[in-house]
């Protein structure tokens, strides 16, 4: 009965690939099938399909002659993905990890382009909506991501190709599910690859001496895209660094003077070097890198909460970016950014979270730069509150002008126009009891990957939908709720305020 099923699968593999359709045959009855019906059957429970199709690949990548049915069948696999990204758990447990290892490390197809792309995007895909519970069997994905590294380690980052990018790819979502204590060999595999900590220093040593010549490296151009890949690598390393180096991680090594000429001997980019890329880089550059500093700067707080170690190191290298202008490059660009007619809307504010973290920060330092008022000066801080709403604020905005509040930076009719936002701002959430998009879990599903283009923005879109900057301790997510409190933090220091 097998047999013939993957006899029946296999032959629909092969003619799906030109007609979208076949006829499966069983005795006298026969049924027209797209891949959606198929689809259909191998997720619609007990029928075995899945298990059937895993086999069936397993078996094919042990025979030779077989490049086109592999192809077929992966490709069906990932089409059925698309249409039910709920298979990946199936496809993981009944092990396509296996079938992808013994492909890639000891099948005659090892070295097939055509084969490789394919079943890369296929693990791409696995990856991009398998749940991290599903992936436990740590030892085949760790020869997998052996393999794949060593096919990158023979060229240099500007010699990448599309499918070496898919591989970065995969290096991301391997190290965005360790963050959640799986895959742990395989992402300290990935973390401390001395080829792929060369090439990564190499790249950003390269994309920092641009200057402002950087901002024309966009992702449309293939060094944008390497650099754009690169950046995306370094954040997910980092997200990653707690779960698979728990308690041993000192993250003021990232701070490190920007003389310094002693490189990581893990992947990791210098807190001076993201600032460089922050403020020369494209849009897209700006914001990875802006939160490669975000995801530094709240590991070093949690360090310090943690320890209750005052981190001196922190606090002179604040100010020791202030005198190299890095921070007030950041600073200057938000304020301006913001005080633009109609783009303080919540979807931009998004976008330059870090950078402002970076100026509360500097808000929050006893000795407070003096260019910060220079800054933040009424003109700006007028601007930025004309173009706010009750239905566009953020908790990072809040945030910002709680900061600016507590310095002592807002003048008496800016403080009245805030309190007025923020009382109209809290009784429309209370009212409505809705909670923020951002608050949902990311589920985009990834498509065909024709292009680069895809995989980048997929991997964007979950790095800015990253918990720890939505999420309390427990794991919770926040959304209105985290607003509502920042709210009522601004509210607090009103009153303490007026009573002095």
């Amino acid at each position: 009965m097998s047999k013939s099923l993957s006899h029946q699968l296999l032959r629909f593999c092969r003619r799906n690939t030109s007609n979208g359709s076949d006829i499966i045959a069983h005795g006298k009855n026969s049924h027209v099938l797209d891949v959606n019906a198929i689809a259909e059957l191998i997720t619609g429970g007990d029928n075995y399909g899945a298990t059937i199709l895993v086999c069936l690949m397993t078996q094919l990548v042990k025979k030779e002659g077989q490049e086109q049915e592999i192809i077929s069948v992966a490709n069906l696999m990932a089409t059925i993905i698309d249409i039910y990204p709920t298979i990946s758990d199936q496809l993981c447990l009944l092990g396509i990890g296996n079938a992808a290892r013994t492909l890639y490390c000891e099948s005659a197809y090892t070295h097939s382009p055509q084969i490789s792309m394919v079943v890369l995007v296929l693990i791409f895909k696995i990856l991009c909506s398998v749940q991290h519970a599903t992936l436990s069997d740590d030892e085949t994905w760790l020869a997998l991501i052996v393999k794949l590294i060593n096919s990158l380690a023979t060229k240099a980052a500007d010699m990448w190709n599309h499918e070496s990018l898919l591989v970065i790819g995969i290096l991301c979502l391997i190290l965005h599910h360790s963050a959640n204590a799986v895959l742990i060999e395989a992402s300290k595999t990935i973390i401390f690859s001395s080829s792929l900590v060369s090439t990564i220093n190499s790249a950003i040593h390269a994309a920092c001496l641009k200057g402002p010549a950087l901002v024309d490296h966009d992702e449309g151009t293939s060094s944008g895209e390497i650099l754009i890949c690169v950046l995306l690598l370094n954040f997910f390393t980092l997200r990653s660094l707690h779960a698979v180096l728990p308690g041993i991680m000192d993250w003021k090594v990232f701070l490190d003077p920007s003389d310094r000429v002693q490189s990581f001997s893990f992947i990791g980019i210098y807190c001076h070097d993201l600032c460089r890329l922050m403020h020369f880089g494209s849009p897209v550059v700006k914001l990875a890198a802006s939160y490669c500093l975000l995801e530094l700067f709240t590991r070093i707080s949690e360090q310090r909460n943690r320890t209750g170690e005052e981190l001196v190191c922190a606090t002179k290298y604040l100010r020791c970016e202030c005198k190299n202008t890095w921070s007030r490059m950041i600073v200057e660009e938000l304020a301006m950014s913001l005080a633009v007619p109609c783009l303080a809307s919540k979807s931009f504010i998004i976008l330059h979270k870090p950078a402002i973290h970076v100026a509360v920060a500097l808000l929050k330092l006893q000795e407070i730069p003096e260019w910060m008022r220079s800054v933040f000066d009424d003109s700006c801080l007028s601007g930025i509150i004309e173009n706010l709403a009750a239905n566009n604020l953020s908790t990072e905005i809040v945030l910002l002008f709680r900061a600016l509040l507590n310095s002592k930076f807002l003048t008496a009719e800016q403080i009245a126009s805030l309190n007025q936002l923020l009382q109209v701002c809290r009784k429309q959430k209370y009212t409505d009891n809705t909670w923020d998009d951002g608050a949902q879990e990311h589920k985009k599903v990834v498509g065909i990957l024709d292009d680069l283009g895809e995989v980048c923005e997929y991997l964007i879109c979950l790095m800015s939908s990253e918990p720890s900057l939505d999420m309390d301790s427990g794991g919770s997510h926040l959304g209105n709720k985290r607003l509502l409190e920042e709210i009522e933090l601004f509210f607090r220091i009103l009153t303490v305020q007026d009573g002095s």
